[in-house]
């Protein structure tokens, strides 16, 4: 168990991510608070919690590799755009990240932040 409360035992092999420190267990790389002030969590292997490692309903882990580099990618654009979200906005805004994601690459971190607040502007 690394921390995160309400995290099921995985049944499948799952991948594992090595963070840019070089420990291979998930760990929190960042925290920031929402505009409305809830405090998120940022975690080495992709994943967002509350504090205590709380799960945000609608944002599932990861379990492929494929997956794991694309919510870590997500991650780190919903921990630039976290400040200017309200809480009930989070889980909507990181599934709108994993879906730009997933359809292309972004040269351009401006590029996904415009299309993500587009999105959530519909």
């Amino acid at each position: 168990m690394d921390g995160r409360n309400n995290t099921p035992e995985p049944t499948m092999q799952t991948a594992t991510a090595t963070c840019s420190c070089g420990c291979d267990t998930a760990h929190v790389i960042a925290r920031r608070n929402t505009f409305d002030g809830r405090e998120l969590q940022f975690w080495s292997d992709g994943d967002v919690t509350l504090v205590m490692g709380f799960r945000i309903r609608g944002i599932g882990p990861a379990k492929s590799r494929y997956a794991i580099d694309r919510d870590i990618e997500a991650g780190r654009v919903l921990a630039s755009m976290a400040t200017l979200l309200d809480f009930a906005e989070v889980a909507r805004a990181f599934n709108v990240l994993r879906n730009l994601i997933d359809r292309s690459r972004w040269d351009c971190d401006a590029s996904i932040e415009r299309a993500a607040f587009r999105a959530l502007a519909k």
